[in-house]
């Protein structure tokens, strides 16, 4: 569902995002939706690995997972808005923010799941 409801935001023509000098709430916004991206991506791996006894993927697998699928959807998307969405433009700041998210999320998740 998350994955649906960024891919919606981001192919909308012309968004109306405020821009402040000295920082882009864009950017913050882009930071936010694939860390969240990557912490649902984890926990929802892991859920599938509780509903059996054998587990389907290994730690290191949901951690590559949770950041190479925002990585790959955020580039994606970039190249969908800078060819193909009116008022929309391929950003590299926005994939920085996008894959700067989706490692902190992921990171942070896994090292919170290993303490619990």
């Amino acid at each position: 569902m998350w994955t649906f409801i960024v891919l919606v935001l981001s192919f909308k023509p012309n968004p109306e995002i405020p821009q402040i000098d000295l920082f882009q709430v864009d950017k913050l916004v882009h930071f936010l939706f694939y860390f969240f991206f990557a912490i649902f991506l984890t926990f929802e791996m892991n859920k599938e690995n509780s509903k059996t006894q054998y587990s389907k993927f290994s730690n290191r697998s949901i951690l590559i997972t949770a950041i190479m699928v925002p990585f790959a959807i955020g580039f994606v998307v970039e190249l969908v808005q800078g060819n193909f969405i009116p008022g929309r433009m391929f950003d590299y700041y926005d994939i920085l923010a996008n894959d700067l998210g989706a490692l902190v999320g992921a990171f942070s998740t896994a090292l919170w799941m290993k303490k619990s």
